[in-house]
């Protein structure tokens, strides 16, 4: 079993936020294993004094239908980066915020792989 890579893709960053796109190889099918990859990896949004979401995406596998939705392009992120992403292939997000009634940030993972 592989050690997970995970590898910026793409960021906009402002002075108070952040969006970040990352591709995630060898991540673990195990789906309490890869929530755990992902809790350890975003470690550092704790202490951070930014707001914002990271997506995180799976490598593209081919499918029949992709030239439907990629308008004849061939997806690869690591070349083509964020100019087109694949639904399919987000495997969790993870957004930063802060609730303004209560002055306490939040954290939210949504993960979309099964197990």
């Amino acid at each position: 079993c592989k050690k997970p890579e995970i590898k910026l893709l793409c960021e906009q960053k402002e002075e108070s936020s952040f969006d970040e796109v990352y591709l995630v190889k060898n991540y673990p099918k195990d789906s309490v294993k890869f929530k755990k990859v992902m809790y350890d990896f975003n470690r550092d949004l704790l202490t951070m004094n930014q707001y914002g979401r990271r997506t995180f995406l799976k490598p593209h596998k081919n499918y029949f239908f992709d030239f439907l939705f990629s308008v004849g392009r061939k997806i690869d992120y690591e070349k083509n980066g964020c100019d087109f992403i694949y639904n399919m292939d987000i495997i969790c997000t993870v957004s930063k915020f802060n609730r303004h009634h209560n002055k306490k940030d939040t954290i939210i993972y949504n993960f979309f792989i099964e197990n």
